[in-house]
């Protein structure tokens, strides 16, 4: 048998959350059921520095990072924007709490069970089970 769960949040890095939102908005609901972040900290690479880094993948991602902006405001999920944070920090500062479940769609979702929470590394399909209300 099978246990059908129901995360409390979804945590996507911006690498991934392109083709998770895409399958979710062919879905054709118009919002998540499932509280829902996307965090764009992953296509920014670190070669001279910070500032110039950021400025470098702002510019290389427009296109990814408008995309990700926009469907994350139609679709109801929160939007952390290029230079607001690594994903598994601002999920331990603002989301993690002893019992929630946790389905993020990165390897180092884990990380969030240090705060008693189970988080779990999932692939994009599953993640939009889990935005779309399906249970888990």
């Amino acid at each position: 048998s099978y246990l059908k769960l129901r995360p409390d949040r979804v945590a996507c890095q911006d690498a991934t959350a392109q083709m998770a939102i895409l399958q979710f908005m062919s879905a054709g609901i118009p919002q998540v059921a499932t509280p829902s972040t996307v965090h764009c900290d992953h296509l920014i690479q670190a070669q001279v520095g910070g500032p110039k880094d950021l400025a470098r993948a702002i510019d290389l991602n427009k296109e990814v990072y408008d995309f990700l902006s926009t469907a994350c405001a139609k679709y109801n999920l929160g939007f952390w924007k290029p230079g607001s944070g690594i994903i598994h920090q601002i999920v331990l500062e603002n989301y993690a709490f002893p019992g929630a479940l946790l389905i993020g769609t990165d390897s180092h979702t884990p990380n969030a069970g240090g705060l008693g929470q189970l988080a779990i590394g999932v692939g994009g399909a599953d993640a939009v089970d889990v935005m779309s209300g399906l249970p888990w």
